[in-house]
């Protein structure tokens, strides 16, 4: 069964608002979320861009994205030291003193045994509350990748937000003028398949954007403060 109904209702819209939102008949939306009629690939590439997923994702081809990210934290939040260094780094960072006890457990590495059901509920939970901002990018890495590759775009995540929540004068200017274009870069790319279906005047139209932000925020750091953060390196 495809994501449409499921994607809609995170976005608290209703057929009728998303029918309007993408000139289609909420009746075609309604046969889609049903399955009894399958969107042409062009509706599907539509649907995808504006929800800011992937197509296999959006038609239940690619496994749930909350579902494998929580696996590849359980797996790896101890067996790799970086990653686990990360993750402790920020919750200290954002002041987490009170972890509940299964989850404090398990990424200070104090259990051998297997979570019980009820203990993985809540680990779940406090993966989810106390690292939002990775379940809130569903960009943030492509299914087809590697475990271990996973695990790389997770700790990059966690040390950039570190940095953002840093607040120097190139952290801040970095986060609020030339992300967003590399993201939105990457995003256009990867996830709504850009590199397949974009024509090659609007990939080099989207290189160029990128180029133009590095070399403007390269002209800038004259005039930025020299960094001298708090969390330097987190090796």
């Amino acid at each position: 069964m495809n994501r449409i109904k499921e994607i809609r209702q995170e976005k608290k819209l209703s057929q009728k608002d998303l029918a309007k939102k993408l000139n289609i008949s909420q009746q075609a939306i309604s046969l889609y979320e049903k399955g009894d009629r399958e969107p042409k690939l062009e509706t599907w590439q539509k649907l995808a861009y504006f929800f800011g997923v992937s197509v296999p994702y959006l038609q239940g081809i690619e496994p749930d994205f909350k579902d494998v990210l929580l696996n590849t934290l359980n797996k790896n939040c101890v067996k790799n030291d970086l990653l686990n260094v990360s993750i402790k780094t920020y919750l200290k960072s954002i002041k987490a003193d009170k972890l509940p006890l299964p989850f404090y457990e398990l990424i200070y590495g104090l259990k051998e045994e297997e979570p019980t059901a009820s203990e993985q509920k809540v680990i779940n939970k406090s993966w989810v509350k106390f690292f939002d901002f990775l379940f809130n990018d569903k960009t943030l890495f492509l299914f087809e990748d590697s475990e271990q590759d996973h695990v790389h775009t997770i700790i990059t995540k966690i040390r950039d937000t570190l940095m953002e929540n840093g607040g120097t004068e190139i952290s801040e200017y970095y986060y609020k003028e030339t992300f967003p274009k590399i993201r939105a870069f990457i995003a256009n790319m990867n996830v709504k398949g850009g590199a397949m279906f974009n024509s090659k005047a609007d990939i080099s139209k989207n290189i160029s954007n990128v180029i133009d932000a590095l070399n403007k925020f390269n002209n800038e750091l004259d005039n930025l403060k020299e960094n001298n953060p708090s969390i330097k390196d987190i090796h």
